[in-house]
């Protein structure tokens, strides 16, 4: 006896971690509401720890777990067969408040109508809903509704006739919300240029409701109805949402369906070119580091003259990154064109995504600069490199504002008349200038072209021979990641060029693999007092 009451109690403890939060899910795909799931998963474990209690200990515990499941499940989906066939013969506007002449059964039948009519509500597209409220729950008339709306009597009776039908099959089905609506998932995003005024895409990009739209979109474009079941969003926000995300461009409405207009990169293909990235690392590195060693050997005479600003051992963590990016630019200006694509509020920018991928890859290593250069004002090549590697990337803010770069560039040239002291002081206190006797002057990386000197006809043949090398390394990992990237992208995206090379960018990710090999190879060292590693500026 004791040795079966351990056994009830293992297997009670079993279910309650391993099962019951599985079963719940089960019965929320199956119901479509919360309430119901909780319900119906209350049932099953309440019958399921009887079955225990009273010794029926089972050989497959798993199996006879879902075997009940199922079976609670088929008595709910007759009982709710039940309750619809009870409203088979009534229209929704017989539906009146629950009367207290009613039965108790009779009274559950009416709450049970009122819960299904108010579920179907939130499913039904504004059009419909919009004359449905405004009728039933308004108590306006046809007349007054179709003066509202601007539409003719004729076309309001014809939607309301055609709701009450809608509502009334709703009622009668067991509706599945999708995966997404109890699991959803986080996607990365990469972009490339200019925010719009109000920071968008981002704004979008950090919503989990707006990327799992645009992930179910992406997958498998779908009605607003078919998003918000998947979603499990009542279709009056649905639309709000889809309004914003087709407005900022991140998606597209073709007929009655919505499309996801950027690339997701699917894990599978992350895996992919990651491995091919990883075993080709090496050479990569390798490649990038002969050429600078080679530019800094030729300018060796004239360094303190063409980089000023930090140490050679820093000014090489963002040197090789440089060198690096010209390199993949090389190759992928074969393939695509390099253009911010112009968005709505002033922004120019493009995106890609790519789904949640936990395998063995190199840290992305992203460039920001400055966001709100205004249009027509002299550019300043000034950046900051992202770099992950001890956190690096905490150090620097995400951007500075163009006034700060282009104080910035006037300490450089020492042209500080003009300049605005609060701003100094801001990047003082943060770590890009120093005080001096004479004032302030930069803390990072500059470079000056202007003071290179031209290299000799031998030392060109040389260089070209080192540059041919690591083109054709680097070309031969973008053209699989890029092949690895088209067997997947879906019909929709076939024909847009720039959503293709931007994800195709993204995935191949030569910035990371270079700094982790030539970090692991001690060719970088990284000072934790060098707060500006990474940060540059080119006059």
């Amino acid at each position: 006896m004791t040795e079966i009451n351990e056994s009830v109690s293992k297997l009670m403890e079993e279910y309650s971690k391993e099962f019951m939060g599985k079963v719940f899910y089960f019965a929320l795909k199956k119901t479509g509401s919360e309430a119901e799931a909780e319900n119906l998963c209350s049932e099953i474990t309440l019958n399921i720890f009887l079955q225990l209690k009273k010794g029926n200990i089972p050989m497959n515990f798993t199996s006879w777990v879902w075997k009940i499941a199922r079976n609670r499940y088929a008595k709910w989906a007759e009982e709710k067969h039940k309750r619809a066939s009870y409203l088979e013969s009534e229209d929704i506007g017989d539906m009146d408040v629950v009367s207290k002449e009613l039965t108790p059964e009779e009274r559950f039948l009416k709450n049970e109508e009122f819960s299904l009519l108010r579920r179907e509500l939130s499913f039904i597209s504004s059009d419909y809903r919009n004359i449905v409220l405004a009728y039933y729950i308004e108590n306006r008339t046809v007349s007054d509704i179709a003066n509202s709306l601007n539409l003719p009597k004729g076309t309001v009776e014809s939607k309301l006739f055609r709701a009450r039908k809608i509502l009334k099959e709703g009622m009668s089905m067991a509706r599945e919300f999708g995966k997404l609506s109890y699991s959803p998932e986080k996607i990365g995003f990469s972009m490339n240029g200019k925010f719009g005024s109000y920071g968008e895409p981002w704004n979008y990009l950090n919503r989990l409701l707006c990327v799992n739209i645009m992930l179910a979109a992406y997958r498998n474009p779908s009605t607003a109805e078919e998003l918000a079941m998947e979603v499990g969003v009542a279709l009056p926000y649905m639309e709000d949402e889809l309004k914003a995300l087709v407005n900022s461009t991140l998606m597209r409405k073709k007929g009655n369906k919505y499309e996801t207009a950027i690339y997701i990169t699917s894990a599978e293909a992350q895996d992919k070119v990651g491995a091919h990235l990883i075993g080709m690392a090496p050479e990569l590195y390798k490649a990038v580091r002969d050429i600078l060693e080679f530019e800094l050997g030729c300018c060796k005479e004239h360094f303190s003259e063409i980089y000023i600003g930090t140490d050679i051992e820093c000014a090489k963590w963002t040197l090789i990154l440089l060198l690096t990016d010209k390199l993949a630019r090389e190759v992928e200006n074969k393939f695509c064109e390099h253009r911010a694509t112009v968005r709505p509020n002033g922004g120019e920018w493009d995106l890609s995504g790519h789904e949640r991928y936990e395998g063995d890859r190199f840290e992305y290593i992203g460039l920001h600069g400055c966001q709100d250069m205004p249009k027509g004002a002299e550019k300043v090549d000034f950046g900051m490199y992202k770099l992950y590697v001890r956190e690096i990337y905490r150090k620097v803010p995400d951007y500075l504002s163009y006034v700060e770069v282009k104080t910035l560039k006037a300490l450089a040239f020492d042209e500080t008349a003009d300049v605005n002291d609060d701003v100094i002081l801001s990047l003082y206190e943060r770590g890009f200038v120093r005080k001096t006797e004479e004032g302030y002057e930069p803390l990072f990386l500059i470079i000056k072209e202007n003071n290179k000197k031209p290299m000799s006809d031998s030392q060109q043949a040389e260089y070209k021979k080192l540059w041919d090398k690591a083109i054709g390394l680097f070309e031969r990992q973008y053209v699989f990641g890029r092949e690895i990237c088209l067997k997947e992208v879906p019909e929709v995206l076939k024909n847009d060029k720039r959503a293709i090379d931007i994800a195709v960018e993204t995935a191949s990710n030569f910035r990371g693999a270079v700094i982790t090999e030539a970090e692991k190879d001690g060719y970088l060292k990284y000072d934790p007092e060098n707060i500006m590693t990474g940060v540059y500026m080119v006059l």
